[in-house]
């Protein structure tokens, strides 16, 4: 397995969006940011988690994305693997290796207003702040995800953030 792209805390995998590699299916095309995290210290019984963030704009031949409010622009998803999956991210950015997660998911949360590169800067901050130890993927931390991505987004809207 290569080196993670970012390490401290938690180690994170940057998964490269390899558009039509081997396996690719119409709805990958909404994808815009994936990353892989091995984060030990999240839960006692995993330590694998998928973050992505992908758009939810209409896709020919794919059935109209799901919003949670009419605005509704982009989706990220916070994902726990199964803890006999061993990922690796070559694999999973080529197609030879498919995620293998737990239900219910850790997180889904729809946001909009902003644009593809914004979000993908909202995407990289989360995976950031849980390299960093602030905070963790796991499902406990759903109800504070939620309100730091609203308030990420609101600053990314009105040019206040500063990427970190």
């Amino acid at each position: 397995m290569r080196e993670p792209d970012l390490d401290g805390h938690a180690k994170a995998w940057v998964i490269p969006i390899q558009r039509g590699r081997p396996g690719w299916e119409p709805t990958m095309e909404a994808g815009l940011a994936h990353y892989l995290l091995n984060c030990n210290w999240s839960h006692p019984f995993w330590s694998w988690y998928s973050i992505s963030g992908i758009h939810l704009r209409d896709i020919p031949g794919v059935r109209p994305a799901h919003k949670e409010f009419p605005e509704a622009e982009h989706e990220i998803q916070i994902l726990s693997l199964h803890p006999k999956f061993r990922p690796d991210p070559d694999k999973l950015s080529s197609g030879e290796q498919q995620l293998e997660y737990l239900t219910p998911p850790d997180l889904i949360h729809q946001v909009g207003g902003l644009t593809d590169d914004q979000f993908k800067t909202l995407v990289q901050d989360i995976v950031i702040t849980i390299v960093e130890g602030r905070a963790a993927p796991d499902v406990d931390f759903r109800s504070w995800w939620q309100a730091a991505i609203d308030a990420t987004a609101s600053h990314l809207r009105a040019g206040k953030h500063k990427p970190q």
